[in-house]
């Protein structure tokens, strides 16, 4: 079979409102990895339209990712610099612009699923709103938001309120591991008066930043301006690349200092379960998503175990075996970071 060469991620329908596709795009990622099971990514999301895909290019030029703009409301990719790295960089783009596509048919390269969600009749949450909140809230570690692409510095301040507002109850309000936005502004004019309403612009957007459902949902927001266009492309996006890998670097060392930082395998896994789970009324957490496995035969087993073993002197090694062995169990195939043998009960 040919390689798939499809980066959409997740899409929508037109004829089946409120339904995500989910495009396998994050197993194919996988599969472009040396070890999956054992390498730690970031997930990077970029939100916006053409200054959005401009940057890519330039960010991620060892992809060479074309100049005509992605598949789906998300695409995915992986930085092919960072593949064989212990932690790869996994980037996510939102076109801020996309429309639910007329006909999304089946096609010969890849398995496209279909997760219709049930509708509160009393939400205001549209179906972008929470994708992003719910699910990319709970795997990015940090959003890059182009401000270029919105209609003014409120709407954009108006799409993470609505946000915030849509995966309040997905997020750990306690928790540093929220997202991390980076609002990326544009320098487009040296006039002195366009400068100066310009900051009193900035100035009236820190002070909505500072708001507190905003404070509250992600773990920080960062202003940062590109240089003005008398710079290279190259240039001009040095200095946000720099920012955008240090912001996922500290986030990285968050996650390991609080056990948090998951295998690319297991990334795939937490994702599969929550897009499963997500609903306008019941939002995913991943502290809750667990990973369930059939526990055949269970307290038969358990009995035999303990026939087998008897009491006395060694009861207390027999419950730590015991007890290690359900915990073994509970994860699911390849994601204990070591080989198990076919007699751990794993295939």
């Amino acid at each position: 079979m040919a390689r798939c060469e499809h980066v959409a991620w997740l899409r929508l329908s037109e004829e089946k409102e409120n339904t995500i596709y989910d495009e396998a795009r994050l197993g194919r990622v996988l599969a472009d990895l040396i070890s999956p099971e054992i390498q730690q990514p970031s997930l990077l999301l970029f939100v916006g339209g053409k200054t959005k895909d401009v940057a890519l290019r330039v960010l991620f030029s060892d992809n060479n990712i074309p100049r005509a703009r992605g598949e789906g409301l998300t695409n995915l990719r992986v930085d092919n610099s960072t593949v064989r790295s212990n932690h790869p960089i996994f980037f996510a783009d939102t076109n801020l612009h996309y429309l639910p596509e007329a006909e999304i048919p089946p096609l010969a390269c890849h398995v496209s699923k279909a997760h219709p969600l049930r509708r509160a009749d009393d939400s205001e949450s549209s179906l972008f709103d929470l994708i992003h909140a719910r699910l990319f809230g709970l795997f990015s570690d940090v959003i890059c938001v182009f401000a270029e692409d919105f209609h003014s510095l409120d709407d954009v301040v108006f799409c993470l309120k609505r946000w915030a507002a849509a995966g309040w109850e997905a997020s750990n309000k306690s928790s540093p591991l929220r997202p991390r936005v980076i609002i990326v502004l544009e320098r487009s004019s040296a006039s002195v008066t366009y400068n100066t309403l310009e900051m009193l612009e900035l100035e009236d957007l820190r002070f909505n930043l500072r708001q507190q459902d905003l404070i509250q949902f992600f773990s920080a927001i960062v202003l940062f301006r590109l240089p003005d266009d008398r710079m290279s492309c190259l240039a001009r996006h040095r200095a946000l690349k720099e920012l955008v890998l240090r912001h996922a670097d500290e986030m990285r060392q968050l996650r390991r200092a609080l056990r948090q930082l998951f295998s690319a395998a297991h990334l795939s896994y937490f994702f599969q379960h929550a897009i499963t789970k997500l609903d306008w009324d019941q939002a995913p957490n991943l502290m809750e998503l667990g990973c369930e496995r059939p526990l055949h035969n269970l307290w038969e087993h358990a009995e035999r175990f303990l026939q087998i073993t008897g009491g006395g002197a060694d009861w207390e090694k027999a419950m730590m075996l015991l007890a290690s062995g359900l915990l073994m169990n509970a994860y699911p195939p390849r994601m204990h970071g070591i080989a198990l043998s076919p007699g751990c009960g794993h295939s």
